[in-house]
């Protein structure tokens, strides 16, 4: 049986509210860790939650 890890990653978004011009550095890190994204959360906040096999 597959044991998932989670992990969450909250970034403010800018003045306009659009994504953080830092999004593919942060994305290409957590990749390179063995993360998965699964799903970005939009609003006042933007959340990143990410996953991958423990």
């Amino acid at each position: 049986m597959k044991r998932w890890q989670y992990r969450t990653i909250e970034l403010k978004p800018t003045l306009l509210g659009g994504l953080p011009r830092d999004l593919d550095a942060i994305l290409n890190r957590e990749g390179a860790q063995g993360w998965e994204l699964v799903n970005m959360l939009r609003g006042t906040r933007v959340v990143l939650v990410f996953k991958r096999e423990h």
